[in-house]
C-alpha cells in the first residue's frame, strides 16, 4: 500500500492546529510499539478474569481491576456471546487485599475493559463499566473503593439512565472536554442501530448528559473488541476520533458551545478497521492486514 505521510487536516469548527496523519513503516513502528500494553502479574488477578477481558492497571489507590464471574443469564450477544461478568474485583495498592463486588441476579456487567480513572480528582481511581440490566439495558457506572476501619467495599458512585432493553453503550474515555477542570466521558449509544455520541457528566449519584450527536459508530455487533475509538489530546481540548456508521470515514468530534462539533474533517479510511488506540496526543488506528494510521496534532 503506498504510504500517506503528512496528509493534513484542517480544523473546521474552531481555529484550532490541524490534524496531521502518516501511514506506512513509520507509523506502524510507533503503534504497534506503543500497543503493547503490560500485563497485570498472574499472581494478582484471581478469580480468574473473564476470557477477552482486559485487567486494567490504576495509578492512585486501585492497583489492579478485573472482570469475573461468568454468567449467561442476560441473554444478549453484542460481545459475541451471552456469557457476561458477574463480579468485579481488585486489589488495593500497598496491600494484597482483594475487593469483590458480585452483582445481583438481574444485572451482568456487558464489558470486557474496565476503566480506571479518578473522575473527582480526590487521588482516588473510580472504575468505569458498562452494567446492563433485564428488562432496561446498558447503563454507564462509576465504581469506588471505600475503607471502614480494615475493611474496603466497592461503593457505586454514579449511574447514568439505562438505554433500553436488550440496547448497549460503548464507552470511550474519559477527559475535561468542556474546560472547566473536571473529567467528563464520552460513549457511543447503540453503536448498532445508529450510534450516537453521548458526553456525561460526573454528578454523583448520577451521570447526566450534557449532549449528543448522531451518526458514529465503535463497535461491531458480536465482536469482543471495544476498542474502536479513542480520545486525541489536543491544546484547545480533547478530540473523540471514532468512525461513521459504516466504517468508511473517521470522525472528529470536539466539545465547543455547549454542543458536539466537527474538529477536522472526516478522513476517508482506506481499509477496515480492526482497532483505534489513545496514546494522549497520538490516535493509532489498525487496518486490515498489518497496516497502521498515526494521527497526531503537530
Amino acid at each position: 500500500m503506498p504510504a500517506l505521510v503528512g496528509m493534513l487536516l484542517a480544523a473546521t469548527a474552531r481555529s484550532a492546529p490541524a490534524l496531521e496523519v502518516t501511514r506506512g513503516q513509520m507509523a506502524r513502528e510507533v503503534c504497534t510499539a506503543a500497543a503493547s500494553v503490560p500485563s497485570a502479574p498472574a499472581d494478582a488477578v484471581q478469580p480468574v478474569p473473564l476470557p477477552d477481558t482486559v485487567p486494567a492497571i490504576g495509578e492512585h489507590d486501585i492497583r489492579i481491576a478485573w472482570l469475573a464471574g461468568p454468567d449467561s443469564r442476560y441473554s444478549h450477544a453484542a460481545l459475541g456471546n451471552d456469557i457476561h461478568a458477574a463480579s468485579l474485583h481488585a486489589t488495593v495498592r500497598g496491600t494484597r487485599e482483594v475487593v469483590n463486588l458480585v452483582l445481583p441476579q438481574d444485572r451482568v456487567f456487558e464489558d470486557r475493559i474496565p476503566r480506571l480513572v479518578d473522575l473527582d480528582g480526590d487521588g482516588r481511581d473510580e472504575v468505569v463499566v458498562v452494567e446492563s440490566r433485564a428488562g432496561r439495558g446498558a447503563s454507564l457506572v462509576a465504581y469506588g473503593i471505600e475503607r471502614s476501619g480494615h475493611a474496603a467495599a466497592w461503593v457505586e458512585r454514579a449511574r447514568s439512565d439505562p438505554v433500553g432493553s436488550m440496547r448497549w453503550l460503548n464507552p470511550i474515555g474519559a477527559a475535561d472536554f468542556d474546560g472547566d477542570g473536571r473529567l467528563e466521558l464520552a460513549s457511543v449509544t447503540t453503536p448498532h442501530i445508529g450510534g450516537v455520541l453521548t458526553l456525561y457528566r460526573y454528578a454523583p449519584p448520577r451521570l447526566e448528559v450534557l449532549g449528543r450527536t448522531e451518526g458514529v459508530s465503535n463497535h461491531r455487533f458480536g465482536s469482543p473488541e471495544q476498542r474502536l475509538s479513542a480520545l486525541l489530546a489536543r491544546p484547545d481540548g480533547p478530540v473523540v476520533v471514532v468512525p461513521d456508521q459504516a466504517f468508511s470515514r473517521l470522525l472528529f468530534h470536539g466539545w465547543a458551545r455547549g454542543a458536539w462539533r466537527p474538529a477536522a474533517p472526516a478522513l476517508p479510511l482506506p481499509g477496515k478497521v480492526e482497532r483505534v488506540l489513545g496514546l494522549d496526543e497520538t490516535v493509532c488506528v489498525e487496518l486490515a492486514g498489518g497496516d497502521w494510521l498515526r494521527i497526531t496534532a503537530p
